[in-house]
């Protein structure tokens, strides 16, 4: 299984500007991007929102916490699917 630490270095060595910028995007927009980027550049599907935190840090200088990441995801509901 992949770690954090290596997602993290690979999506850094990645070109990722055709996905655009997630810097001001809301919370939950933002842990998308990350679901969105990760599962497009690495095939992978699912991640904690304490690996979606540390990506959003580490690449674009994002502080979200996890909890924020949680409570966005609560909130949406079953207005997200999952692919």
């Amino acid at each position: 299984m992949i770690n954090d630490d290596d997602i993290v270095f690979n999506l850094r060595s990645q070109d990722l500007s055709h996905h655009g910028d997630p810097s001001s995007l809301q919370p939950l927009k933002q842990a998308l991007w990350v679901l969105n980027v990760t599962k497009k550049q690495m095939q992978i599907r699912a991640l904690s929102a304490k690996a979606i935190s540390k990506i959003l840090s580490a690449v674009h200088e994002i502080d979200l916490s996890e909890e924020t990441i949680v409570k966005a995801f609560a909130r949406a509901g079953k207005k997200i699917k999952r692919y």
